[in-house]
């Protein structure tokens, strides 16, 4: 039963978290950006931030359009790198919210289906996906927004690039360009906290000394005491923190952290609970050393010589459940003070 008991405390617990974790944040998310192409200059590129608070399906929509002109839209969705570990401060919501309108709508158009979309001749790098409409039709009238195209699914991560190119009716047709790039931020972050984890021993190992025998010169293998159930080690956790949990009370992820228990490395492995990123209770396995009596003695024997504590037990790596408590720091604790 203590197997079972074990296998739930290590694997099972946290997975199950983990599952709860993808299923309350997978919500549907609907967004309108427009394209403004009285606002922007022809010929140049302007970056407009997003703040995605996860997988969002995304309307585009084209203002200020001219009758007198043909437009071709081409767009590209690309992703970007994981960030890296840093021990920096996390910053990443100020400065993040653009001009995202939830709910707009528009005028709908003649927009590219997946059967009608023309394939990009040079597919994307960073496994992106990209695509041209077919012309929007002529006789549009001016002072309106339409949509541009399908629904887009975009994710915190990605950049999606939108290139519009309007020509004046005829055979020699002056050429206008617009490129708006929509920066959709990161998907997450690492953070960093500092606190402890505790072992939970599920078998207790017996610790013994030697003590000499009254009246003789021998010495006896005698029970001094039992392990502790608990023990607090210092431990410095790394969890990722997917943006969409960022404004969240509570928010869930996958944990690993490092500990020193008598200079011997703790390695702990689990789930984890924030609070408003600063408070994280874990859970999970941890590989530790524990004590226990030298193969070579039994308890209650008699031997010749004293032993040290060193000599009676011998140490190994043993993996058991464990709790923990960390908190992060608003400063780089890894930096030079001066």
């Amino acid at each position: 039963m203590s197997r079972v008991i074990k296998l739930f405390w290590l694997f099972l617990l946290p997975l199950l978290l983990a599952i709860i974790s993808v299923h309350t944040q997978a919500k549907e998310r609907t967004a309108s950006l427009v394209i403004d192409l009285r606002a922007q200059l022809p010929g140049t590129s302007v970056e407009r931030p997003l703040y995605l608070s996860g997988r969002t399906k995304i309307s585009l929509l084209l203002a200020n359009i001219s009758s007198a002109e043909i437009y071709h839209v081409s767009i590209s969705l690309d992703n970007a790198e994981l960030p890296a570990i840093s021990v920096e401060p996390d910053h990443s919501l100020g400065g993040m919210f653009g001009e995202l309108r939830v709910g707009e709508k528009g005028n709908s158009l003649q927009s590219a289906s997946s059967g009608s979309a023309i394939q990009s001749e040079s597919p994307e790098p960073s496994g992106g996906i990209g695509y041209q409409t077919p012309p929007l039709p002529h006789a549009l009238p001016d002072e309106e927004q339409y949509q541009i195209a399908d629904i887009v699914e975009m994710e915190p991560g990605q950049r999606l690039t939108v290139q519009v190119v309007g020509t004046l009716k005829g055979e020699r047709g002056e050429r206008k360009t617009w490129t708006t790039v929509f920066d959709g931020g990161t998907r997450g972050a690492w953070q960093i906290s500092l606190g402890f984890g505790s072992p939970i021993l599920l078998n207790r190992h017996r610790q013994f000394a030697t003590v000499r025998d009254s009246g003789s010169e021998r010495y006896k293998i005698s029970e001094r005491r039992s392990e502790d159930m608990f023990e607090l080690i210092p431990a410095v956790f790394f969890h990722w923190t997917p943006t969409e949990s960022k404004l969240r009370d509570w928010s869930w992820s996958m944990v690993g952290g490092l500990g020193l228990d008598f200079n011997e490395a703790v390695i702990f492995v689990g789930a984890a609970v924030t609070f408003n990123q600063n408070i994280t209770l874990s859970l999970g396995g941890v590989a530790h050393q524990v004590r226990r009596l030298n193969p070579k003695y039994e308890a209650d024997q008699y031997i010749p010589i004293e032993l040290d504590d060193e000599q009676l037990h011998s140490e190994y790596y043993r993996i058991n459940p464990f709790v923990g408590v960390t908190f992060r720091l608003a400063s780089n604790i890894f930096g030079s003070g001066g």
